[in-house]
């Protein structure tokens, strides 16, 4: 325990920039919606229960698919079982902890903010413009209308609602994958970095600029003709023969809303979901042809999801992917500094200091 507490210490050194941001940003959101800290920091302990017990399943699957498909040991069981050992003597569980943690606080920040958003920032004030833009971007017809026609049969809406569920799946493998698996410190700081900045950016700053609640409520706040409501319709129908999480969810979140005390709230502009997946497309570009074509083939049916599954207007994925290849190419050089930073001081102590 005191090797893994020592590795814990050593870890969160390192991880400084990212430890100071997530302070920071739960001190702001906190005073901003009204948040009192104790109520975060037990929300902070059940997500770091969740994302512990989530991090021990991912970390398991796929270490037994790494030794079944790449080593392909004598003995997978053996195998399997000296790794866990190395990691335990290797102090490498207090190394993931650190690293883990922030996010814990991050998402319980989040969350705890998301709702607030609506109440204290204008309502949605911002669907009738968004609605128009993506309407004028797309020489004036709206994005839905585009697609609807090749991708509107229920089988494939079906496709697109079971890869927009298995978002936060993918996310969370994403992030406990650099946790643990990622062996290059400056990549890893750099894409934990950058995911950290979407959720801040664009998940908070860019939602409060914004406000909306998106296509599938515009109905519910914006007076005169819906031009989402024949997709929404379709949605109905749909979910009617089928079922679809999409609309389940949607019910459920308007229920929420509608309660007068909201516990997770809605915000579309800009959409999260193409955000996080555009930057894990960005981060996993090294990782081989299989993962690039498997993470770029997810956020694209991400973001047709968005559209035609009425989560979103167009311009909330475009303005999503722009903020995060921007978040992505800005985290690059402070990390390398940092990296470097840590390094030299490193070499500094290891040079004999005179008497």
């Amino acid at each position: 325990m005191r090797q893994h507490a020592s590795a814990f210490r050593r870890e969160s050194s390192r991880n400084a920039p990212m430890v100071v941001l997530v302070f920071a940003y739960a001190a702001a959101v906190g005073a901003a919606a009204g948040i009192r800290m104790p109520s975060m920091a037990s929300y902070f302990v059940q997500i770091l229960r969740e994302l512990c017990l989530y991090g021990l399943v991912t970390v398991t699957v796929l270490g037994i698919a790494y030794c079944l498909l790449v080593a392909r040991p004598a003995s997978p069981i053996r195998y399997f079982a000296n790794a866990i050992v190395s990691a335990s003597r290797t102090a490498a569980l207090g190394r993931w902890a650190a690293r883990l943690w922030p996010f814990a606080l991050l998402a319980a920040a989040f969350s705890m903010f998301k709702p607030t958003i609506s109440a204290h920032f204008s309502g949605f004030a911002w669907d009738a413009q968004l609605a128009e833009l993506g309407r004028v971007m797309h020489f004036g017809i709206m994005p839905w209308r585009f697609l609807q026609p090749l991708f509107g049969h229920p089988w494939i809406t079906r496709v697109l609602d079971v890869n927009y569920a298995l978002w936060f799946a993918v996310m969370w493998m994403f992030l406990i994958g650099m946790i643990v698996f990622c062996r290059d410190e400056a990549h890893r700081q750099r894409s934990l970095m950058s995911f950290m900045l979407v959720w801040i950016v664009v998940g908070t700053c860019l939602a409060v600029a914004f406000p909306s609640a998106g296509p599938c409520y515009y109905g519910k706040f914006i007076a005169g003709p819906n031009p989402y409501a024949e997709l929404m319709d379709y949605l109905q129908r749909t979910h009617d023969s089928i079922g679809l999480m999409a609309v389940d969810a949607q019910t459920a979140l308007w229920n929420d809303y509608a309660s007068g005390q909201p516990r997770h709230g809605i915000s579309a502009m800009p959409s999260m979901h193409n955000a996080v997946a555009a930057l894990m497309v960005f981060a996993c570009w090294r990782y081989g042809i299989w993962l690039r074509l498997a993470l770029s083939l997810h956020a694209l049916l991400v973001f047709l999801g968005s559209i035609l599954l009425g989560w979103h207007y167009g311009a909330d994925a475009y303005v999503a992917w722009a903020s995060a290849f921007i978040l992505w190419r800005a985290a690059e050089l402070p990390t390398r500094w940092w990296i470097a930073h840590l390094d030299q001081r490193g070499s500094e102590r290891l040079i004999p200091q005179p008497a």
